[in-house]
């Protein structure tokens, strides 16, 4: 009877497994977002600035325009643009409240993939960044970052950083704006295992943001010293997004505390402090390097916080579980009566 028993639940949990493993895989698209809830993405990047605002992309057809989505009516040159890899997401809490938030528990979603080994990531392109000063300190005006969420990819840091550059970039985008692509990054609409986030416009600071400045640098020239970059972004609710309702929050009314904590003009829904340096040839390749301007690697975290719960993936896998569980062990029950 012990044997028997023992044999009827290997054979539910092997079962249960096999289901589960079926339910994950035919879940495919973005996470869920837990509701009324600060999350921090750390993540990892490159990025090009050029301090001529003149940047040009082959394969988009020539010259890149600054833009800025439903925020301004963007003029002049692009200066800045750079792709990026999500490593976590996980909880946060205020700090500061509408100003800073902190990681407050365990990552719980991490980068799947990488090289040779496919799985889920999420990525961002920004790009239409406009450089208005090189000095003490740096600024910039405009821009917006655009994410998506891949089922199966095989992305990394290092890859991008060595390989990857301005031979990458194009208009294959949901947005289809000039230089809103990056191959392996982005995807055009329809493109299976592929999924559109969110656009966020980046958004004035204030007091730097007097003369609509959208990013600054807390150090000198950015491509010469190491430094952080401080930057706002609202969600362009225009241009849809998996997530786009969810993290649509103006949260941060407050500018980042490193900036003095003051009023914002524009509340924003996404609060970024990003760590740069400049990144040498042995680190980042030719396809950065050899471009007009020099190139920084960023890290560390952006925050949001979230309103909506999302009708996504982790739910749905949630209540797979549960149901896939109590039918097994319905059926071990059935069977270890027999």
């Amino acid at each position: 009877m012990v044997a028997k028993k023992l044999k009827t639940e290997l054979v539910g949990a092997g079962v249960l497994g096999t289901a589960l493993f079926a339910a994950s895989a035919a879940l495919a698209g973005p996470i869920g977002l837990p509701s009324g809830e600060g999350l921090t993405l750390q993540l990892n990047g490159v990025t090009q600035i050029n301090p001529f605002n003149n940047n040009t992309c082959a394969a988009c057809g020539g010259a890149v325009s600054a833009y800025n989505g439903s925020q301004s009516a963007a003029a002049g040159g692009e200066g800045n643009w750079g792709v990026f890899i999500v490593n976590t997401i996980a909880p946060a809490v205020p700090i500061v409240p509408n100003s800073e938030l902190s990681q407050s528990g365990a990552a719980f979603w991490n980068n799947g993939g990488g090289p040779g080994s496919p799985g889920q990531q999420l990525l961002a392109i920004a790009y239409g960044i406009q450089n208005t000063v090189f000095g003490s300190p740096s600024t910039a005006r405009d821009g917006v970052i655009d994410l998506y969420w891949w089922d199966a990819n095989t992305q990394s840091d290092a890859n991008t950083s060595l390989n990857g550059g301005v031979g990458l970039r194009n208009n294959i985008s949901q947005t289809g704006v000039t230089g809103s692509g990056y191959t392996g990054y982005t995807c055009a609409p329809g493109t299976p295992g592929c999924t559109f986030l969110a656009e966020l416009d980046l958004v004035p600071e204030n007091p730097h943001g007097a003369g609509g400045d959208t990013t600054f640098y807390d150090a000198n020239d950015p491509t010469l010293i190491a430094g952080a970059t401080y930057f706002e972004a609202e969600v362009d609710l225009t241009k849809g997004g998996a997530w786009a309702a969810s993290i649509a929050t103006d949260y941060f009314s407050l500018n980042n505390p490193g900036l003095g904590s003051v009023a914002m003009v524009d509340p924003s829904d996404l609060n970024g402090v990003t760590d740069n340096r400049p990144c040498d040839p042995g680190t980042c390749g030719a396809g950065w390097t050899g471009q007009p301007g020099t190139t920084i690697r960023d890290s560390d975290p952006v925050q949001f916080f979230t309103r909506v719960p999302e009708p996504g993936t982790l739910s749905l896998f949630g209540m797979g579980l549960l149901g896939l569980g109590f039918m097994a062990r319905r059926r071990n029950a059935k069977e270890s009566k027999a």
